[in-house]
């Protein structure tokens, strides 16, 4: 789960808050409804003061430099890692209740406690249970695979649902049990045995819920790092390291990705994170299936372009990367976006221009990389070249819009508009933006013969409202022969209801009653065993 003030942070900084508040640095918090206080060590002793409104976020200060120019800080996002843990796994601090009663009270209460609520019997015994090896944990989770087997490990479409749902009770109870008692290193070391387990399985795909339980036993593994001792925590990367060299499903292999290379933050992790990664990308680019390698290799490429920087590698290296995985979207991407964030504009077009070569066949691609670069010529105040963008956006994409016209509009001055607007109309391939640009441009007799061209009932209705009163007797012709084909094949009330309302709008044009009275006699002598219809009619 994202929460909302995650947006309030770059990337950069939320990770440096998340390596603060996984190394323990955030003490002495306060939090009410309305506000948390904390202190969070570091450098120096820096005091953070945050107003909430309900969940969100409202304002933020820190005494830190960085935060003093403005920003929103490391120290500020590492404090709200830690309320957002407290907000989501609340601890019940009353230790000093059970202190003060009698082994005979805290008896007795259970007693009435497991009457009325006798699934709370079952948790009891696993949590006094002396037996949760490893061992006893899984043999659990295979007895469910035996149940709901098919064959072998394989689990059918029919049983896929119920097994999700068993199998993740059974996992999260026995997590949820090594939590309690603070075990969180077994916690890990089961929940990796656990989507194992899993992994082996042959579970029919139709249903997404295998998937889900894949991220949330991610979740999970996120949820616990924290507790883990700072020593103990390279052990665990290294642990789910060799968890994903092991495991065959590969929409399983992108989560376990993201938990890898998102949630272990710090120096010391770096280089074998980068060493990981180019493991991948060499591994990916050999997988059979072009969507598969494309999808994978674009899932982590930005976390690798990332993890590079961080480990201080030099432009050439970097500019290697995108050169040997230029054929992918996202490296493009990554490559023209820094670019622009540096300011190196000329570049960026240069870039551009080679993508545009690339994705010229996939219209989405294709209108984005062109508003790249009408983006950037207006940066550099080049009207030429955002005029020339902004043409090419009106005429070759089908899904150009009025505004975008009124956009190229504008940067021409009245008489070179006069001028260039027939050539572009000339041009236009789309019947509803030339239907726009009539109406927009006042149009009107234009705009009729289009409609009556496109022989378009939609857009003969959007634009009754311009047309009625100066061509009332071409728009009730069109309506007449629409609205008579259309009774031909009208056979449920929803039909009936439709046509009776371009009667009603026929109606309001001058001439239309005589016309609609016409239609509606003939009907219902031609129509007239249709009773719902009749009744529809009745209600003109």
């Amino acid at each position: 789960m994202e929460w909302e003030w995650e947006n309030k942070f770059s990337k950069n900084t939320l990770n440096r808050g998340y390596n603060y508040y996984l190394d323990g640095y955030v003490e002495d918090i306060y939090v009410t409804t309305k506000k948390i206080k904390a202190v969070v060590y570091g450098t120096h002793r820096y005091h953070v003061e945050i107003e909430l409104n309900g969940d969100c976020v409202e304002d933020m200060s820190c005494d830190c430099p960085y935060a003093q120019d403005g920003h929103n800080c490391k120290h500020m996002a590492a404090v709200l890692f830690e309320w957002e843990r407290r907000v989501s796994h609340p601890k019940i601090g009353h230790s000093e209740i059970l202190n003060d009663a009698s082994d005979d009270d805290i008896r007795a209460f259970l007693l009435h406690l497991f009457n009325e609520n006798p699934e709370l019997v079952e948790r009891f015994k696993q949590f006094t249970s002396t037996d949760n090896s490893m061992d006893a944990m899984t043999n659990e989770l295979l007895e469910i695979i035996r149940y709901y087997q098919y064959a072998h490990n394989y689990i059918n479409i029919d049983n896929t649902v119920p097994f999700c749902e068993d199998y993740e009770k059974c996992v999260f109870k026995w997590f949820d049990l090594l939590e309690q008692k603070e075990e969180y290193f077994n916690a890990i070391r089961f929940l990796a045995e656990a989507y194992s387990i899993l992994d082996s399985l042959d579970i029919d795909e139709d249903e997404q819920q295998p998937y889900a339980l894949s991220y949330y036993i991610n979740e999970a593994f996120t949820y616990v790092l924290p507790y883990i001792d700072i020593s103990e925590r390279k052990e665990v990367f290294d642990l789910l390291r060799q968890q994903f060299y092991s495991m065959k499903n590969y929409a399983f292999k992108i989560d376990l990705v993201e938990t890898l290379l998102s949630r272990f933050i710090g120096d010391e992790y770096v280089e074998s994170q980068l060493d990981f990664v180019e493991e991948q990308y060499d591994y990916f680019g050999k997988y059979p299936s072009i969507f598969d390698r494309e999808f994978m290799i674009n899932s982590v490429v930005n976390d690798y372009l990332e993890l590079l920087e961080k480990n201080n590698a030099s432009k050439r290296e970097i500019k290697a990367v995108y050169k040997k995985y230029w054929k992918y979207d996202s490296v493009r991407m990554s490559c023209v976006k820094e670019c622009m964030l540096n300011k190196e504009y000329d570049q960026a077009l240069k870039y551009l221009d080679k993508c545009i070569k690339l994705d010229y066949k996939d219209q989405s691609l294709y209108k984005r990389d062109i508003g790249m670069k009408k983006d950037i010529y207006q940066k550099q105040g080049n009207k030429e070249g955002y005029k020339e963008m902004m043409k090419v956006i009106v005429l070759d994409f089908r899904d150009a819009s009025i505004e975008e016209y009124i956009e190229l509009k504008n940067l021409y001055t009245s008489e070179e508009w006069i001028k260039e607007r027939d050539s572009i109309i000339k041009q236009i391939n789309s019947d509803c933006l030339l239907c726009d640009i009539y109406a927009h441009e006042n149009l009107h007799k234009q705009l009729l013969d289009s409609i009556i061209k496109s022989n378009n009932k939609s857009l003969l209705k959007q634009y009754t409202h311009l047309l009625k009163d100066e061509y009332p007797e071409q728009l009730l012709h069109m309506y007449r022969v629409a609205v008579e084909t259309e009774a031909e094949h009208a056979r449920n009330r929803s039909y009936y209801r439709q046509l009776v309302g371009d009667l009603r709008t026929m109606k309001r044009i001058d001439g239309g009653d005589k016309i609609v009275d016409e239609i509606i006699k003939k009907w219902k002598n031609q129509y007239k065993n249709r009773t719902a219809m009749m009744d529809e009619l009745s209600r003109i």
